[in-house]
């Protein structure tokens, strides 16, 4: 793949570029729309593998510390044996896109610096009857991408679910399209489980 043309190709969508590093390295910078699908043992390529073949144009594996080996590229090519597969930082260098970066906060932090953040309560409508957080807004996690419009990329948002996982992907999405965002990593249930105050 010619790297003069990749950065196109990405920004119009005619790349999936599959990030294998662990979710720290992800937040701490990866490229917009990504997908996170860390490496980790030998059961990645029966969950990945089969998605790789079915994917309909080019594909991009970046890789990190644990999949940077030649029996990770060596097994890859199995499933796909088109993929480009480079380590990450070398590719980074050598693409012309911002990088995406987000993290994450606990509800210690968050209450903490609450004048800091605003707060999106990712969580379905039926669940926000159980108590929001006051001043938090409501914008399910399905709505997000048709409620960008509303929110101010100066502004910086926690973005808090039940648990602390689709908070994750709603971070994820915000983050790739130009938003300050953290992930909650407690969720509710913390924030429930540290008495805090409830609307």
């Amino acid at each position: 793949m010619d790297f003069e043309n990749i950065s196109e190709l990405i920004r119009e969508g005619k790349v999936t570029i599959i990030d294998t590093r662990g979710l720290n390295e992800y937040m701490s910078g990866h490229i917009p729309d990504s997908i996170l699908a860390p490496y980790t043992n030998d059961f990645w390529f029966h969950e990945i593998g089969e998605y790789l073949k079915n994917i309909p144009h080019n594909v991009i594996i970046v890789t990190g510390q644990i999949s940077n080996s030649e029996e990770f590229t060596t097994r890859v090519r199995n499933f796909r044996s088109d993929a480009n597969i480079f380590e990450y930082e070398a590719f980074k260098k050598r693409i012309n896109l911002d990088e995406s970066r987000l993290s994450e906060i606990d509800v210690a932090t968050l209450m903490q610096d609450m004048g800091e953040w605003r707060i999106i309560d990712v969580r379905e409508p039926y669940e926000w009857t159980s108590g929001i957080i006051p001043d938090a807004e409501t914008i399910s996690m399905n709505d997000i991408p048709n409620s960008l419009h509303q929110l101010d990329k100066n502004k910086k948002y926690a973005i808090i679910c039940e648990h602390g996982n689709r908070s994750l992907y709603a971070a994820i999405f915000m983050a790739d399209r130009g938003f300050k965002v953290a992930t909650v990593k407690e969720g509710m249930d913390g924030y429930r489980k540290n008495r805090l105050p409830l609307d």
